[in-house]
């Protein structure tokens, strides 16, 4: 996504720091993002509903709640259009 942050590494001997995936089910596009960057993650967004207003996350993300991941990792999240249920 335009803005992420890429990062390379050159060298064997440098550690990589891993951070736990947060739990994205239910947030907008931009909510999802932010709580990725906190993280030092990258939000790659799939989904027909990905580029509508009211959308939110879906629970298919690439990477499970909890998982284990290298900073810098893009995690790619399935958006659909939020259902407002009749009354």
């Amino acid at each position: 996504e335009k803005g992420s942050t890429v990062v390379l590494y050159t060298d064997d001997s440098y550690e990589t720091n891993v951070v736990s995936v947060p739990n994205l089910t239910g947030l907008t596009r931009s909510q999802a993002k932010e709580a990725l960057e906190q993280y030092g993650l990258n939000l790659t967004v799939k989904g027909s509903a990905a580029d509508e207003e009211g959308a939110i996350a879906s629970s298919d993300q690439s990477y499970a709640y909890g998982a284990s991941v290298p900073v810098g990792t893009s995690v790619t999240v399935t958006f659909v259009q939020q259902t407002v249920g009749s009354q």
